[in-house]
C-alpha cells in the first residue's frame, strides 16, 4: 500500500467510530476504494458517498473541518449535495444524492447504498462498492483510464 492510502485508511479508522453512532447510510468510493480492493490506482482523496440526509448528517460532524459547506452543487458534468473537508493532510470529499451526466445528455440514478459490499480492512469493515459496480460508473463517466485498471484487477479474479 503507497502512503497516501495508508493516511487514509488511518482517518478511515478513526472517522468510522465517530458516525457509527449517528447511523448515517455511506459507501467509500474513488480512488481510496479502487485501491483499497487492489486497483493500481494514484491515491488521492477520500469520496463518501451517501443520500442527501447522510451527507447533512456528515457535514455536520465534520463541520470543524469544513473547506467548502455542503450545498446541492450542480455542474455540466455532475450534480449532488457536496462538501469538502480537510483532516491534517486527509482530504474528503462528501456527496449525497450524486449524480453524473450521461452520454445519452440525461443523469444517472442516485447510487444505490444498499447494493454496497463491506471489505475487510484488519478488524475494520467498510463499506465499498464492488469493483464490477463502479467499472460500471467509471465506463458510463468515460473515464477510461480508470475502467483499464480495474479490468485488470477484474481478470485477474477470473
Amino acid at each position: 500500500m503507497n502512503n497516501r492510502l495508508d493516511q487514509n485508511m488511518a482517518f478511515l479508522k478513526s472517522f468510522i467510530k465517530t458516525i457509527i453512532p449517528s447511523k448515517v447510510k455511506w459507501v467509500l468510493s474513488g480512488s481510496t476504494s479502487l485501491a483499497l480492493q487492489g486497483v493500481d490506482v494514484e491515491v488521492n482523496d477520500i469520496d463518501i458517498v451517501s443520500d442527501e440526509f447522510g451527507a447533512k448528517e456528515l457535514d455536520v460532524l465534520l463541520e470543524q473541518y469544513c473547506v467548502k459547506k455542503l450545498e446541492y452543487s450542480p455542474t455540466e458534468k455532475y450534480k449532488s449535495f457536496y462538501g469538502k473537508y480537510r483532516i491534517g493532510d486527509v482530504e474528503v470529499d462528501v456527496m449525497g444524492n450524486f449524480q453524473y451526466r450521461l452520454k445519452n445528455g440525461g443523469w444517472s440514478v442516485f447510487p444505490d447504498l444498499d447494493k454496497s459490499k463491506v471489505y475487510q480492512y484488519g478488524e475494520l469493515g467498510i463499506l465499498v462498492f464492488s469493483l464490477e459496480h463502479e467499472i460500471k460508473e467509471y465506463e458510463a463517466m468515460s473515464k477510461h483510464d480508470k475502467v483499464v485498471a480495474i479490468k485488470r484487477v477484474l481478470s485477474w479474479k477470473t
